[in-house]
């Protein structure tokens, strides 16, 4: 499921290198714990996207006057 990159990350191109990188105390974080933040960060998109959607389609379908105005006019929104 998960593959090592060809050599060391790189720290400051990107939040997964950083946190591979990233010490506290003269201590780096060991290789489960950052595939548990990893996990933790996928998982917090996805909620938030979910609920986001979840959200928009309940406000669109209890308020027909703003599903019909952005219907009519996508790009203002």
């Amino acid at each position: 499921m998960f593959r090592r990159c060809d050599g060391p990350p790189v720290p400051g191109t990107n939040l997964i290198s950083n946190l591979a990188t990233l010490e506290s105390d003269g201590e780096q974080l060991t290789d489960e714990e950052t595939l548990r933040v990893c996990g933790f960060l996928l998982l917090a998109g996805h909620i938030t996207t979910t609920m986001m959607l979840s959200n928009a389609i309940l406000l669109l379908g209890n308020h027909p006057e703003h599903t019909a105005t952005l219907r009519a006019s996508p790009r203002q929104w």
